[in-house]
C-alpha cells in the first residue's frame, strides 16, 4: 500500500515538473522566436528555453501511464538531439551552423506545439482511449507540423540573409552576434 502511494505521489511529481516546464517552454520559445535575434537577450531567452526543453524532456521519459517506453518517449528522445543539436550548433558561430540551429531549434518549437495541442485534444472525454485518441494525437501532430513546417519554410529566407551578413561582417571573428 505504502509503495503504491508512493509510486503514485513521485509519478504525479514527474508529471507536474513535465506540464510546468512544457507551459513555461512553449512561453519563452514564443519569445525566443519573436525577437531579434543573435543579441544577448536572445541568447539568455535561448538558454532558458534549452534548460527547460531538456528538462521537459527527461522528465518525459520518466512518465509511463500509458507506455514503458513508447511513442511518446521516442519523440522525447529526438527532441533531446535535435535541442542538443541546435545549441551546439549556435555555439560554432558559423554561417552554416547558424542555419542549423534555426531548423533545429525552429522544429524543437514546432514539436512542443504539436505535443502542446495533441495533449489538448486527448483531453477531451471522447478521445480518452483506444484508436481514438491516437489518431487524434496523430492528426494534431501532423496539422502542427505542416503549419509549423510552413512557417519555417517561409521564415527561412529571412535567417539565410542574416547568416550571410554574419559571413560577411563578422568573418574571422566568430564569438560576436549576428
Amino acid at each position: 500500500m505504502l509503495t503504491a502511494l508512493l509510486s503514485y505521489f513521485g509519478s504525479h511529481q514527474v508529471g507536474l515538473v513535465h506540464s510546468l516546464c512544457a507551459v513555461l517552454a512553449l512561453l519563452v520559445g514564443w519569445r525566443v522566436l519573436a525577437k531579434p535575434k543573435g543579441g544577448n537577450s536572445h541568447k539568455l531567452w535561448g538558454y532558458s528555453y534549452v534548460v527547460l526543453m531538456l528538462a521537459l524532456n527527461i522528465s518525459a521519459l520518466f512518465i509511463h501511464n500509458l507506455f514503458v517506453f513508447g511513442p511518446f518517449h521516442i519523440a522525447a528522445l529526438f527532441s533531446l538531439v535535435t535541442v542538443c543539436i541546435g545549441v551546439a550548433t549556435a555555439l560554432l558561430h558559423t554561417p552554416y551552423a547558424l542555419r542549423l540551429h534555426f531548423e533545429c531549434m525552429s522544429w524543437s518549437y514546432v514539436g512542443l506545439m504539436a505535443a502542446f495541442f495533441s495533449e489538448g485534444i486527448t483531453r477531451l472525454p471522447w478521445l480518452a482511449s483506444g484508436a481514438a485518441f491516437m489518431g487524434s494525437v496523430i492528426l494534431m501532430s501532423l496539422i502542427t507540423c505542416v503549419i509549423g513546417g510552413i512557417t519555417i519554410h517561409l521564415r527561412r529566407p529571412k535567417w539565410q540573409k542574416l547568416t550571410t551578413a554574419y559571413r560577411k561582417e563578422f568573418i574571422g571573428t566568430p564569438h560576436k552576434s549576428i
